[in-house]
């Protein structure tokens, strides 16, 4: 939930894009002082679908003869002494920078490889001390395991927890296993906390399990509807009270549709949670404040939806005629002895039981913050390995007297459109395949916290995790395939393809995909170009992709006509057809992927960005330069009037600064900040787009009659025309990514 389900944020974001500014300036600064190549830095931009621009020190050149030509021939020595020495001092800096924040992808999630990248010594930087390891040492095992779980499995486990906290990878977990019906094997890994060395008791140790909450709020929808008091095919708008739903396509939304994650809503994440110390409004306050609007009709597309299941929650509460906390108290957490769940953090904060929340950077692990969840039926349930043993053993035998046998049956059927892979979805339950047997349950992260679920009724066994540390794919997904690997094992049958069918519908398929579950109405857009897709086609019919999800090449391998799995994740892909021919669309698992327009490809706008911030720059350097020369020895004259030219120099430093600072302060955001809505000057920065509204006006009108008939003028005309178009393509950048005020 949160952050992980469909993107890591625009903080990561916003670090990948200065590193690609600063790719640009590294560029110049390689052929200027030799300095060689950086090829993580590389590695790191190109995720996003973006390359380098090696021609930009030519493009520089060329654009600073338009510049001289315009503001005097003495320029030229000034502008080319300044371009060295600035690339000179932005060389070793932007070094640093990426020896810091380089990514080197691991071998193995459970065995990681020591790094063999050598240390590129800074002068003048004193070098990083490096932190000392956490040694963890496993607790002794059980005095008498029990009979079905046998020492090996025990074993197995810690080895790879162990692993995973002593590479610094987590912090701690607690896991519960099941066979045959029964709990075979429950344990603490790791560290609660990591400064006083607490470690994790899976009998008393709290986790926030995030989107894992989800189950039991379908859970408390459908009693209601097991009551008579609700009906799934009814529309939402008749239960609620405070606030409706505004009308989108002729379908209404329906519970049905809240459950399955179909209602068609935007998503949203700022204001989503408040700061621990302070208040929060209530969940239909929040709900009649904050609820997203709807983009999609109804019942069509699978859109994970936060906002979806809080109003579902909300409704469950109307029914019963209760607070959603205490209505799941008396019909679910009491019943099944869940004694230490609750959803959300007391008035007094967080109990001494809690585990503290890390947060992953480049370098280790940090602690991180709590926070209150305002629409909390969607992701706050804090609770212990030893409670979700009891809601494990109910969810394998009959409910628990949870729900019937029969309701638990529908919640478990695919409820969901068909995607076209493995993946599906239930009443609540996500659903997949492992090894060859079926299994249902959920996942979850929050900053600081993940969590996973996977139970199959037909071996009558599962397991569940919990990690006070960001999820990350490429540590929990390998975790959880290993724990797959050793209790599933069933019948895998994959049909084939011919190559050369396969090779031509890679080719299809091939592009560039914007996820379908994306914030469409405030500045959180710009991360979709994170978490987007970008497939190239193999001969072999293989498929590479690149996201923002993962530093990996993920590697898709046909196992069936238009059907491809992922080597390392497992994840299997699938075209989604809209007219049946042309492939619209990208199926990922359960979730959707749209084919992204240029609007909204990165790739394809970054030369222009570049190009734009370039002229910007010479414009501010090249003028402030030749104001000085001309103070200095009084001549030449410019050729741009003094109007034309007050008004280009505010527009490019505008766009310096509104481009600059908005990167900027995007990477130096935490996922706890833009939750809580604690942007520091980022409000402030949206606004610049208008005043550059403004600016651009004047100056394409001045661009028209600020200038003589001269060569030398129509020359510097030509170039304030290409400065104009600068400021065109970045107000359209800011439009087309929200990155103005625009928040509700």
């Amino acid at each position: 939930m949160g952050l992980y389900c469909t993107r890591p944020g625009p903080i990561q974001f916003g670090t990948a894009v200065l590193g690609a500014l600063r790719l640009s300036v590294r560029t110049t600064a390689f052929h200027v002082v030799k300095t060689g190549s950086i090829p993580v830095g590389r590695a790191n931009f190109a995720a996003l679908g973006a390359k380098p621009l090696p021609i930009l020190l030519k493009c520089a050149r060329t654009l600073s003869k338009v510049w001289v030509d315009a503001t005097g021939a003495g320029m030229r020595r000034w502008l080319l002494l300044f371009m060295v020495a600035a690339s000179a001092f932005a060389a070793p800096h932007a070094l640093a920078q990426f020896d810091e924040r380089g990514v080197v992808a691991p071998e193995s999630a459970a065995n990681p490889a020591p790094s063999t990248q050598p240390t590129v010594p800074v002068e003048g930087r004193r070098p990083r001390e490096p932190k000392p390891p956490v040694v963890y040492t496993p607790p002794p095992p059980a005095p008498a395991p029990c009979p079905v779980c046998g020492d090996e499995l025990a074993a197995y486990v810690e080895g790879l927890f162990a692993g995973q906290v002593n590479a610094g990878r987590i912090a701690g977990a607690t896991v519960v296993i099941f066979r045959d019906g029964r709990e075979v094997l429950k344990r603490g890994y790791g560290f609660a906390d990591l400064d006083s060395r607490t470690p994790v008791d899976p009998d008393k140790t709290l986790f926030r399990v995030a989107s894992v909450s989800k189950l039991f709020t379908a859970l408390a929808v459908m009693q209601q509807v097991e009551k008579g008091r609700a009906d799934l095919s009814a529309d939402v708008n008749s239960y609620l009270r405070d606030f409706k739903l505004k009308p989108f396509g002729p379908e209404p939304v329906t519970l049905a549709h809240l459950l399955t994650h179909t209602g068609g809503f935007d998503d949203r994440f700022l204001q989503f949670a408040s700061a621990i110390d302070k208040p929060v409004e209530s969940l239909e306050q929040h709900l009649a404040r904050r609820m997203p609007p709807r983009v999609m009709p109804a019942g069509r597309v699978f859109s994970y939806s936060n906002y979806g299941y809080a109003l579902a929650g909300q409704i469950a509460s109307l029914q019963g005629g209760k607070d959603f906390r205490a209505l799941v108290q008396e019909g679910i957490f009491d019943p099944l002895g869940m004694n230490q769940s609750r959803f959300g953090f007391s008035d007094a904060g967080p109990s001494a039981d809690m585990a503290t929340p890390y947060e992953r950077t480049p370098t280790g692990l940090r602690k991180g913050s709590f926070d209150r969840m305002a629409p909390y039926p969607a992701g706050d349930l804090i609770t212990s390995g030893a409670d979700m043993s009891r809601f494990m053993g109910a969810m394998l035998g009959s409910g628990g007297g949870v729900v019937s046998p029969q309701t638990l049956a529908v919640m478990l059927d695919q409820q969901a459109p068909a995607t076209g892979t493995n993946a599906g979805w239930g009443y609540g339950f996500a659903l997949g395949k492992s090894n060859g047997i079926s299994w249902f349950g959920h996942g979850g992260a929050w900053p600081g916290f993940a969590a996973e679920l996977r139970l199959a009724r037909g071996t009558n066994s599962g397991f569940f995790i919990a990690l006070n540390s960001d999820n990350s794919f490429d540590v929990v997904q390998p975790i959880v395939n290993a724990l797959s690997d050793r209790l599933w094992r069933g019948e895998v049958t994959n049909a084939g393809t011919d190559p050369a069918t396969a090779a031509e519908n890679a080719k299809q398929l091939a592009g560039t995909y914007i996820p379908n579950r994306r914030t469409r109405s405030d500045f959180f857009l710009i991360s979709a170009a994170q978490s987007g897709l970008v497939l190239t086609a193999k001969e072999d019919g293989t498929l590479e992709g690149r996201s923002g999800l993962t530093p990996r090449v993920l590697r898709f391998r046909p196992i069936a006509d238009n059907l491809w799995e992922e080597e390392l994740f497992r994840w299997q892909l699938a075209p989604y057809r809209a007219d049946g021919v042309i492939p619209q669309g990208a199926i990922l698992g359960a979730f959707p992927f749209e084919r992204a327009s240029f609007a909204h490809d990165l790739g394809r706008q970054q030369p222009l960005l570049m190009l734009s911030l370039l002229v910007c720059v010479l414009t501010v350097f090249g003028w402030s330069l030749g104001f000085v020369y001309r103070r200095l020895y009084g001549q030449p004259d410019a050729a741009v009037t003094s109007p034309a030219r007050e008004v280009g120099f505010a527009g490019a430093l505008l766009v310096l600064i509104f481009l600059g600072g908005f990167f900027a302060s995007l990477a130096g955001l935490r996922s706890h900040d833009v939750l809580t809505g604690n942007l520091g000057l980022l409000p402030v920065l949206l606004l610049l787009p208008y005043a550059l509204v403004f600016i651009t006006a004047i100056a394409a009108l001045l661009c028209l009659v600020g200038f003589g008939s001269s060569v030398r003028a129509r020359l510097a005309q030509g170039g304030y025309l290409l400065l104009v178009l600068s400021f065109f393509f970045v107000l359209w950048f800011a439009w087309a990514w929200n990155l103005h005020w625009a928040m509700q």
